[in-house]
């Protein structure tokens, strides 16, 4: 979980099916990072970890992370800090650990889950980065104050990503887009 996933596999987060010939080949495209893995269905994930990111540079009790040195460091990078900028969406941004929860009555955390609580800089980095992508997860914030889920509100975001149900074995990665910025629409 982390702002570098594409439009197409982040909606397949989550998604649950009997057999693995339900869901599509992997990887879904070229230099696709996920992967699909085996699950006890009745088991509940109410917690999971993400990335996110700032192109400021994070404080550990009031210090920049990169000016600590010694224990203070080594407890910050034990905290989830990281020390090293890694890049997204062509700029170098800072990086951090947080932990994301499900909705009340969810058995999953999901990738929209993990979009409506992260920070507006992760957001934006994910629907494409400037001010395209500010735009959308802009609309994205609107749709989830509206009442929709997260996944919900980023269906209104990217075209033709995979649903809850249906088919997921003909999802093709190469016609999930994000939503041009003329056709966004936010809830009235």
């Amino acid at each position: 979980m982390d702002p570098r996933v594409c439009p197409a596999c982040a909606p397949m987060d989550g998604k649950v099916r009997d057999k693995r010939s339900q869901l599509p080949q992997w990887p879904l495209h070229y230099n696709c990072r996920c992967a699909v893995v085996l699950i006890n269905k009745d088991e509940r994930e109410d917690v999971r970890f993400g990335i996110e990111v700032s192109e400021k540079q994070f404080t550990y009790k009031g210090k920049p992370i990169n000016q600590l040195e010694g224990a203070e460091r080594k407890a910050a990078l034990s905290s989830g800090y990281y020390a090293t900028k890694v890049k997204v969406r062509g700029r170098r941004v800072n990086r951090k650990v947080e932990q994301f929860d499900a909705r009340p009555g969810q058995r999953r955390v999901t990738y929209g889950d993990y979009l409506a609580q992260s920070n507006d800089e992760t957001q934006a980095m994910f629907f494409g980065g400037g001010r395209g992508g500010a735009e959308r997860a802009a609309d994205f914030r609107a749709w989830v104050r509206s009442g929709k889920t997260p996944q919900q509100a980023m269906a209104k975001t990217i075209i033709n990503m995979p649903t809850t149900t249906g088919p997921l074995r003909t999802v093709d990665a190469a016609n999930v887009r994000l939503r041009p910025l003329k056709q966004l629409t936010r809830p009235k």
